[in-house]
């Protein structure tokens, strides 16, 4: 009997830790005495009895406990209020430097999430790749790929859903108001089902009008739909003039279309006028089901070999260039920068955390005969430490708060700044996500920068700081803030690095938010390259190099088939 009544004593025992410790320092005993003289009164009077006396025991702790918990913490809360309210200037820049570094760190993981980390607006997305040629000979890297070309592809690829191709350009908008140039995109019926997209009025046209001499229809782009015919669905089945040519208007496609332009026209190729050797056409395709990209590179590089020796006149020496959708629209070398940039902000924010520290070390030092004489009075070491913790997170709580209205402010204008420069800057804004990343990093902020002053804190020797004061502490006061000052200095130099790198691969950025560019804002446009190959982007395009190779490569058949290409691309 007594082993049980101990077997049920502990158990008590361990319930009441459910409670704050100093609820079981100021009532544990009362209620191990009530416990015992209750379970003795349960077990004469039966197992029923003993069932609910522990039912009745669990309810009590699970309901009550929680609130013994919240009425310690409201009380730690207010007594850090009145403690920080003791001295406003290190609230206000305590707050102050939280506020900048947590709104900086929103802001650029804002543009983080919408550039880099959120997954491109497809069905599948990680199936989506982007083709081009290649020639090493001339050392061309990416260059566009010939109408003959792509069809050939689609006879003989067997690792694609499908393929599909776009040749981009603008064409001048009459009739309906003032002429207008714009930018066109002349695309194959199959991009609807390579991208899975639809139109959110009216319908895409199909193969049957992807023909020469089918009838003249178009798409129009969200955007253009809006600002052009103001949004109105009865565009639909009217005709506008492009280049002269009567269009009829079938519908309009959504907004998150990747890449977007203002109108869509089929291409209706015919190749009878396409010349092999005229590189002036985009590529994409749908990966199969259980395809991986590298398969799909072998057997398109098995199919340029055979096109190069069926036709070496044009293929000979070309190659094929293959890649995800997401590393096309999102490069390397920019998901670098951003990440960089956002290192650059954590380590700004490190600082802070450092800069915080230290004066909440220098307070906790001149309060040390205050908190001997609330160690002297019975106060536990733990309730201390849980008190300065409260301060500092109260303090990143309020810095974080107003941190995320500076990230509103900055996210804006950030937004207005990339949305021409980034793939997706348009998408940048402060989501639930990037709210949780702010509460996450104040709470993480203020964990760190409190629990050194906390810790310090608590380890006063009581007699001697109720005798001496700050001189029996303050060697290791000094010691502690010297090692934060070179903390900081570390950080100060690593942050300086970082921008050095960051300086150092702005140029090599700029080229691929270009190409970036090109895949968000409109399709991208190619020129023919005399006699062989079109770039397919500007950078490519800005290759003198490449240039005077292919030019230098190609004799007399290359300069006919250079004017030939020109009076194609007059027409």
């Amino acid at each position: 009997m007594r082993r049980a009544g101990s077997i049920g004593e502990r158990l008590y025992r361990g319930i009441l830790r459910l409670y704050p410790r100093e609820f079981r320092d100021r009532f544990g005993r009362e209620m191990t005495a009530a416990f015992r003289d209750s379970q003795g009164d349960a077990r004469r009077s039966g197992w029923r009895a003993i069932a609910a006396f522990w039912s009745q025991i669990a309810g009590d702790a699970f309901l009550h406990a929680p609130g013994e918990h919240i009425h310690m913490i409201r009380q730690d809360v207010r007594f850090a209020l009145r403690t920080l309210r003791t001295s406003p200037v290190f609230t206000v820049v305590a707050i102050a430097t939280l506020a900048l570094g947590i709104g900086a760190n929103t802001a650029i993981f804002s543009v983080l999430k919408a550039v880099v980390l959120d997954p491109l607006p497809f069905e599948q997305p990680d199936r989506l790749v982007r083709i081009w040629e290649k020639n090493d000979e001339l050392k061309i890297a990416q260059f566009s790929a010939s109408v003959p070309n792509y069809y050939s592809w689609r006879e003989e690829a067997r690792s694609f859903e499908d393929l599909a191709g776009w040749r981009g350009g603008s064409a001048t908008l009459t009739g309906g108001g003032d002429p207008e140039r714009v930018s066109l995109a002349q695309i194959t019926a199959s991009a609807f089902r390579v991208l899975r997209v639809h139109p959110v009025i009216g319908r895409e046209f199909g193969a049957a009008e992807d023909r020469p001499g089918a009838d003249s229809i178009a798409l129009l782009g969200y955007r253009f739909w809006r600002s052009r015919f103001g949004g109105s669905p009865a565009v639909m089945g009217t005709t506008m003039t492009l280049d002269g040519r009567p269009r009829t208007i079938i519908g309009v496609m959504p907004a998150d279309v990747v890449p977007e332009t203002n109108v869509w026209v089929p291409l209706a190729a015919d190749l009878s006028q396409e010349q092999r050797g005229n590189h002036m056409m985009a590529v994409m395709g749908r990966l199969a089901p259980g395809v991986t990209l590298d398969q799909a590179r072998q057997e398109m590089d098995a199919v340029a070999a055979r096109l190069g020796q069926r036709y070496p006149k044009d293929d000979r020496g070309w190659g094929i260039v293959m890649m995800s959708f997401y590393e096309w629209i999102v490069p390397q070398t920019l998901r670098g920068t951003v990440y960089v940039l956002f290192a650059a902000v954590a380590l700004v924010l490190l600082i802070a955390c450092s800069n915080i520290a230290g004066l909440l070390i220098a307070r906790a030092a001149g309060r040390r005969r205050e908190i001997a004489v609330r160690l002297a009075l019975g106060a536990t070491r733990t309730r201390l430490v849980r008190q300065v913790l409260t301060e500092s997170l109260l303090l990143a709580a309020i810095g974080g708060a107003a941190g995320i209205l500076l990230a509103y402010w900055g996210v804006s204008a950030l937004r207005a700044s990339l949305a021409a420069l980034l793939p997706r800057g348009d998408e940048i804004a402060i989501d639930p996500f990037v709210l949780g990343f702010s509460l996450v990093v104040s709470i993480a902020t203020g964990a760190l920068f409190g629990s050194l002053p906390a810790l310090f804190g608590s380890r006063a020797n009581v007699g001697a700081s109720l005798k001496d004061g700050l001189r029996s502490t303050s060697g290791g006061t000094e010691r502690l803030r010297g090692a934060l000052v070179a903390g900081e200095v570390a950080l100060a130099a690593v942050l300086l690095i970082g921008a050095a790198l960051l300086g150092c691969r702005s140029r090599a950025s700029r080229a691929s938010w270009r190409r970036s560019r090109s895949a968000i804002g409109s399709w991208p446009r190619s020129k023919a390259c005399r006699g062989s190959a079109a770039p397919a982007s500007r950078a490519a395009r800005r290759s003198s190099a490449a240039t005077r190779a292919c030019r230098s490569k190609r004799s007399g058949r290359a300069r006919s088939a250079t004017s030939r290409s020109r009076r194609t691309g007059g027409r």
